[in-house]
This record gives structure tokens, sequence and C-alpha cells, in this order.
């Protein structure tokens, strides 16, 4: 909105807070800057999304957890509000039963960690 007026956006070292660029603005439109870095930026975690399935979702009683790469993992199931209501250690095989009969109805994550891979799902229990 050209009504709005101007302003500033400075770029700042991350390591010294030192400016490295201020870029003077009518911020009523956009601008573009183009740069390269010479470390990474951000790095995303491996994950293990690929090799993991759930069924049945929705789920009545329980669910499946089910893949090659879930030997040796650690599952943890958390409420709706982040309580944990489930986990299993050291996973000794491909799949796995969650028996969910005991719990409320709601939505639940499913946090699968595997060394620095890590995965999460949601799951329904109806």
């Amino acid at each position: 909105n050209t009504a709005q007026g101007a302003g500033a956006v400075r770029l700042r070292n991350a390591s010294t807070n030192a400016i490295l660029k201020t870029f003077m603005a009518d911020f009523g439109s956009y601008f573009e800057y183009s740069f390269t870095s010479n470390f990474a930026l951000r790095t995303k975690l491996q994950s293990l999304n690929n090799a993991i399935m759930i069924y049945p979702n929705p789920a009545s009683g329980q669910f499946t957890i089910e893949g090659e790469q879930l030997d040796g993992a650690t599952i943890s199931i958390l409420d709706i509000i982040g309580k944990r209501v489930s986990e299993l250690t050291e996973v000794s095989s491909d799949r796995v039963s969650v028996e969910t009969s005991a719990w409320a109805k709601g939505v639940y994550t499913v946090e699968i960690t595997k060394g620095n891979q890590k995965t999460t799902e949601k799951v329904v229990v109806y």
C-alpha cells in the first residue's frame, strides 16, 4: 500500500552484527536482492517420511506403524497438548501395533526417531 510510507531493510552479519547492506525502499511495492553465502544458512534434519507408514488412519482400537527403517527406532506418541501417552524404545521389528482403546478420541502426534533421522506424523483416534 503506497500510503504506508517508506522504510529500510538491513542485512546484518549473524556473528558480528555488522551491517552488510542497507536498502532504502518504498514499501508500497517490493524489492528483490540476490546474494550468495559462503556457508549453509540452514540444514534440514534427515527424515524418515518416505520409509514409514501408519495405518489405518483414522484408527479405532489400534493402529500399525510399519517401515524397513523402523528397527532400532524410538517411537513417542503425544496427545494434542503434547503429553506423552506412549513411548516405545529400541523397536526390534519393522512393524509395531499400538493399542488405542484406552485413549480419548482425538488427534495424536507420532514421533519416530532413529539416530539423526526424525519424522512426525499425525494419527486420528476415534
